[in-house]
């Protein structure tokens, strides 16, 4: 985490598929952060694709220097060792050379859902509840 690397695909499906099948979350699951790169979705794609089923992938685009200003606040409380100028900007390099494909690639798929999360919480909340609830995985009565 202190040199803004990301951990094996391997071992992040490994763990997600884990969680899956340790819990009952009646067949919809929200993964955040996930697929980040190429490997990642072929990990994903041997061990997982057979099983469960894609409805959406969402983006929220941010500018840098929003995220550089949230991460730095966060860092004030959070006692993460990369909320800080060093690790945000290698996190911010991996996240263009290694997840931009991937966000183009569902993006083709047609299932890339991209919300403005330069806003509020609460409004962004709202938009992706809407989304979730069109695609009856996240039913507001549920």
């Amino acid at each position: 985490m202190k040199e803004g690397k990301l951990i094996s695909s391997e071992l992040m499906v490994k763990l997600i598929r884990e969680k899956i099948e340790s819990r009952n979350f009646g067949g919809r699951y929200l993964l955040d952060g996930f697929p980040r790169g190429q490997e990642n979705m072929d990990v994903w794609e041997k061990e997982m694709a057979k099983w469960v089923n894609l409805k959406s992938a969402i983006y929220f685009e941010c500018t840098e220097e929003e995220l550089k200003k949230r991460l730095l606040e966060r860092g004030k409380t959070s006692g993460r060792a990369d909320d800080n100028e060093e690790s945000i900007a290698k996190r911010l390099k991996v996240f263009n050379d290694q997840t931009k494909p991937v966000i183009d690639f569902y993006e083709k798929q047609h299932k890339l859902h991209r919300f403005n999360a330069n806003r509020d919480v609460a409004s962004i909340t709202a938009d992706v509840e809407k989304h979730l609830d069109g695609l009856g995985i996240f039913p507001a009565n549920s």
